[in-house]
């Protein structure tokens, strides 16, 4: 639950996240905006960023994933959209700076290995691109090895 939030606001909040799970983002962001009147709290900012990165409007998804880093400064979650919306954009040594902070917060965050290795080989740097691969299904079975013992 979020702090400082009334029910009333949580449910819009749950709302707005179950329509950018359905595609629906234009009224998400519409909800999440009207939200972010009254309250400053990280997951209005992380999921207006999402929405607005699906939505491809970059400037405005690259404020709010920043927003929500300046609210909760270990959100990997966060530092990863902020990644992608670098890279989506052609900034990738952007992308993968904010990427390794997802990593350097959540060390066992797959996705995070996933796109940092995507951005290398989209920059053309093939090698990296396999180290990064390489690394994030050690630590996936590291993961899953530390769960099942």
């Amino acid at each position: 639950m979020i702090k400082n939030i009334n029910m009333s606001a949580e449910q819009k909040l749950n709302e707005a996240h179950k329509l950018i799970q359905n595609g629906l983002y234009a009224e998400s962001i519409e909800i999440l905006n009207d939200l972010a009147i009254s309250y400053q709290d990280f997951n209005i900012s992380y999921l207006l960023g999402v929405a607005y990165q699906r939505t491809d409007n970059f400037c405005q998804a690259e404020k709010n994933y920043n927003d929500a880093i300046r609210l909760k400064q270990d959100h990997y979650d966060a530092y990863l959209g902020l990644g992608i919306t670098y890279q989506k954009q052609g900034r990738f040594n952007k992308a993968i700076k904010s990427i390794e902070n997802a990593i350097k917060i959540n060390r066992y965050f797959d996705d995070a290995y996933n796109s940092l290795g995507f951005t290398y080989k989209l920059k053309g740097d093939f090698n990296k691109a396999i180290e990064i691969y390489k690394m994030g299904i050690e630590v996936l079975f590291d993961n899953v090895y530390n769960f099942i013992n």
